[in-house]
């Protein structure tokens, strides 16, 4: 039996599993059970105190230092990491010493990838106004651009040791250059195509001559093959699309003869591109996997193709949940090494490293122990597997890499190798820990619970939820303090704060993904963040007179409607990019067709199912009795302005309490200006201070 026919056979096993349970809840006996079946992850309840200059400002949140790109050298000799997205660092992996290697001018610095030989770098760079390719001599330690695209470049990956190949639009089709039209559609008009540049004599060669558009370009490192996605799709994510028509299909091309082959025919999307194996002989993919006609839903999966053969495989990853989710960038994901990869399992809040090593058909696992297991959320390995460079963090402490010796399945001789964000290390960013309680369904929820700044065990304090987005996004075990949401300065303030990954959240396996499918978009999550306020309650933690709530995308939405019912006990609401009507969702945003798959309707033939507050939240406005603060950005079209207006503006004319209203022009759904984001955490904090902590002007 094939991997996939096992787990749809498991999956229709679990089908039947929750139609019997749900006849047990209907008589009124099963959700005791369950709940008895759940083991809790309850809060320690320790004491907190945090005091004067410890304490988190504004500031701390706004000058943040990340890690935006690490990548290993085949020889597992040196690390290349870029720091905020523009500054190249080179790291030994023998001494640890570390210098920086970023060429003078260049601005912006992504996509970066070693040279099969480990000799050089390549990334693309917008310094000279377009995205082009670039390549540093690691020795000489001097870098220049080797592409001149007149559109820039799309995407890039080496072929061999001594050529880059890229990919890069052709010309747009119009006349005026002033006349910045375009048309609402999901199809591009612009062919993007493949090139490849010698290095030795500067030589740049066009190699296809596709009228769509080539995406995610990876080639092999030996040279002879370039793999990619083809598609007519405007939008690189299928996810998004409106109405997924629009095919990305997958190609390897052999560059020695011209051949294009069709692979990976079973995919719908792939997360990025093509990863290979050392010797050239395999091909790894990670899949969007779902059993859905949308694919709104999904699992990812591994797919592996063998190049000689022609042979595809799924290796059997001996875990319901697949591949972690929430990693920060596709070869974070998974890693492949001479004679198997590296991956990181969906887990909820803190995903496993593994690794497989192949056995004939069949793969080997091995959890890698180490003590910074769990925490682990994106990696990178020598083609050994010998050697390996990874992030960790903490929901109280910020990321870091680490390099490690891999012996076995152990990480040994593990040291850091870089000190962002020193001087957070004179702060007191509190506690979080990970929770859990029974929400719907009968089902275990997981969220991260900070503590309040002078915690004392036996007193009750007021709680404010922060709501992810998505819905298909997680919270994880890590610190991710920034404008949209600082939990740590919220919780100093005085409050516990609760994120949940309520019903539809990552990395808790597809049934779970899907359970908000048929018209549980709103009542499964809310009863999540009901029963968590009970089980805090009932533990002693909190007041559940004195909520409130915050959120980005559909954490915003999902925020609005806690608010909506009139619901008092919720004393400030923030909500961004985000509200609760759904007809301007579904005709404005880039995919509202995909969003109906959660009702299974239509505002076309259901128009009085769109107008029912229960799955409408802004045709109760008049019952808002929470101060609530919106914005918006106005070139979003992830979630439209007018949703987010239109729910304002209901609640100014009907509601019964304070709305504000902010919006950030020239912005689309992720702000983008430092001037805004800092509006918005300020914007934030003294609305909160007002009328939830009660300490802001009146």
């Amino acid at each position: 039996m094939s991997p996939r026919t096992e787990a749809r056979r498991r999956g229709a096993v679990v089908g039947i599993f929750l139609l019997a349970l749900s006849l047990l809840f209907l008589v009124g006996c099963a959700k005791t059970q369950e709940q008895e079946s759940v083991k809790l992850d309850d809060p320690s309840g320790k004491p907190l105190r945090i005091s004067g200059k410890q304490a988190l400002t504004n500031d701390d949140i706004l000058d943040r230092e990340s890690y935006s790109e690490f990548r290993m050298s085949p020889d597992g000799s040196t690390v290349a990491w870029v720091k905020d997205g523009g500054e190249l660092f080179l790291v030994d992996f023998a001494s640890g010493a570390s210098r920086q290697v970023t060429p003078k001018g260049v601005s912006s610095i992504s996509q970066v990838a070693w040279s099969p030989d480990g000799k050089r770098l390549a990334f693309m760079s917008d310094s000279k106004g377009l995205p082009q390719a670039w390549f540093l001599d690691v020795s000489k330690g001097s870098a220049s651009s080797v592409s001149s695209a007149r559109n820039g470049i799309t995407g890039l990956s080496w072929s061999a040791s001594d050529a880059i190949l890229y990919t890069a639009p052709g010309r747009t089709k119009g006349g005026d250059p002033n006349d910045h039209t375009y048309e609402v559609t999901d199809y591009s008009d612009t062919p993007t195509r493949l090139f490849r540049v010698d290095l030795a004599g500067g030589k740049t060669t066009r190699l296809t001559n596709n009228h769509d558009r080539l995406i995610s370009i990876s080639g092999s490192p030996d040279g002879r093959y370039a793999f990619y996605t083809r598609t007519k799709s405007a939008n690189d994510l299928y996810p998004a699309q409106w109405q997924q028509t629009i095919p990305f299909e997958n190609y390897l091309l052999d560059l020695k003869t011209g051949r294009e082959t069709k692979v990976f025919a079973e995919s719908r999307w792939l997360m990025g591109g093509g990863l290979w194996s050392p010797d050239s002989k395999t091909l790894f993919v990670v899949d969007f996997y779902s059993d859905d006609e949308i694919l709104a839903n999904y699992l990812t999966i591994p797919r592996v193709l063998d190049v000689q053969t022609g042979a595809e495989l799924e290796p059997d990853l001996g875990w319901e949940r697949g591949i972690d989710q929430m990693s920060s960038f596709l070869y974070g994901a998974l890693v492949p090494f001479e004679g198997g990869f590296m991956t990181l399992l969906a887990d909820g809040t803190n995903p496993i490293a593994a690794k497989y090593a192949r056995s004939g058909s069949t793969w080997e696992r091995e959890d890698l122990d180490s003590d910074h297991q769990g925490n682990i959320f994106a990696l990178d390995a020598s083609h050994d597997g010998e050697k390996i460079v990874y992030t960790y963090g903490t929901a109280n402490t910020p990321d870091q890499l680490y390099l490690a010796n891999v012996k076995g399945d152990r990480l040994e001789k593990t040291r850091v190798i870089t000190d962002l964000n020193r001087y957070l290390k004179k702060k007191n960013l509190g506690r979080t820990e990970v929770m859990s309680w029974v929400g719907a369904e009968g089902e275990e929820v997981q969220g991260l619970l900070s503590y309040p700044n002078g915690y004392e065990p036996g007193k009750r304090y007021p709680m404010v939820f922060i709501i992810h987005g998505g819905p298909t996004m997680a919270v994880t075990d890590r610190y991710m303090d920034n404008p949209y949401e600082a939990p740590h300065l919220m919780a100093q303030k005085g409050a516990f704060v609760l994120r949940p990954n309520y019903h539809g959240s990552l990395n808790y396996g597809l049934p779970f993904q899907k359970s908000l499918l048929g018209g549980h978009y709103y009542d499964y999550p809310l009863e999540d963040f009901y029963t968590a306020v009970d089980r805090l309650d009932e533990l002693g933690f909190i007041d559940p007179n004195r909520l409130g709530t915050l959120g980005w995308s559909n954490g915003a939405i999902l925020s609005v409607a806690l608010i909506a019912k009139g619901d008092a006990r919720f004393k400030a609401a923030s909500a961004g990019a985000g509200g609760g009507e759904w007809v301007s969702d579904w005709g404005g945003s880039l995919f509202g067709g995909v969003f109906g798959q959660y009702w299974f309707k239509d505002p076309v033939k259901d128009p009085e199912y769109f107008i029912n507050p229960d799955n409408a939240p802004f045709y109760n406005s008049e019952k808002v009795v929470t101060p609530t603060i919106f914005y918006g950005g106005d070139k979003d079209q992830n979630v439209p302005l007018a949703m987010t207006l239109n729910t304002f503006r209901g609640i100014q004319q009907y509601g019964k309490v304070p709305v504000k209203m902010f919006i950030f022009p020239g912005e689309k759904h992720a702000l983008e200006s430092p001037a805004h984001l800092r509006r918005k955490l300020v914007e934030d904090n003294a609305w909160f201070d007002k009328y939830f902590f009660g300490s802001g002007d009146r």
